[in-house]
Order: C-alpha cells, then structure tokens, then sequence
C-alpha cells in the first residue's frame, strides 16, 4: 500500500495549522492572557488619562451621546486597569460600573429631553487608591 500521498495531505493539514494559529495569534484572537481590545458595538472609546494614579482627563469632555450608543472607557497605556465610572445623580444608564478585562462599557438609555440640565449627567471616573475625575455626558437626539 502506497502511503506517500497520505504524508504529503498530512503535511499539508499540518502547514495550514500552523499559518491559521500565526495568523489567529497576530490578529490577537488566539490562545493566551486576555488583551484589552475595544469590546464589539463601541459608539464612544473614551480614554482616560492618569497622572500617577490619578485620573487627570478624559478625551472627550462633555461626551455627546444618543440613546442606544455604547460608550466605552479605558484608562491610557493600561490592559486591564482597576477602576470605576459612577454617576453622583441621576444614571443614563443600568450598565455595571466596574472595569472589566479593562474596560468599562454603559449603555445610554436616558432619552433627551430637551431640557439641558436633565439631559446633562455627571460622572466619576473613579481609581481605587488614586482619586476621581468629574466630566459629563450630554443625551442629544
């Protein structure tokens, strides 16, 4: 029985094993530590910068949102960064406000109004054992 055809499909299966896992592996969607790549469905990729452990800006402030975007935080140079967003009033949200794999992510599902100082949230961008940053999100139409 001729086995040399069978070897070289082996071989074959082989190589295109290893191209898919290189490949998989570039696009960072093969095994290993978590990476803090932007969550799916993201509307707004805030960035939020620290000097020491403290928060000292976000990119966008005021952040202008619509109800049903995604907005999603992230402290700068930081894969999977402790921290909180929490709102000192009222919530345009129900999303968790933990960090998670470095990000946190809120859905808006606050309506505009039409009256600024309803549709004008404040939040707390918050840093265990580092301090807080106070910016705002505006519901627009």
């Amino acid at each position: 029985m001729n086995t040399e055809p069978r070897k070289q499909v082996a071989a074959a299966i082989d190589m295109k094993s290893i191209l898919c896992a290189a490949m998989l592996t570039a696009l960072g969607l093969g095994a290993g530590p978590a990476v803090a790549e932007d969550p799916p469905g993201c509307t707004h990729r805030v960035v939020i910068n620290k000097s020491g452990a403290r928060p000292s800006s976000v990119n966008k402030d005021p952040l202008h949102v619509r109800t049903g975007d995604k907005v999603c935080w992230k402290i700068a140079g930081s894969r999977s960064a402790d921290f909180y967003i929490t709102y000192p009033g009222p919530s345009p949200t129900n999303s968790p406000s933990r960090a998670n794999r470095g990000w946190v992510v809120h859905e808006i599902t606050a309506e505009h109004t039409g009256n600024e100082s309803i549709d004008t949230y404040k939040y707390d961008v918050v840093i265990p054992r580092g301090g807080r940053l106070d910016p705002k999100i505006i519901v627009d139409r």
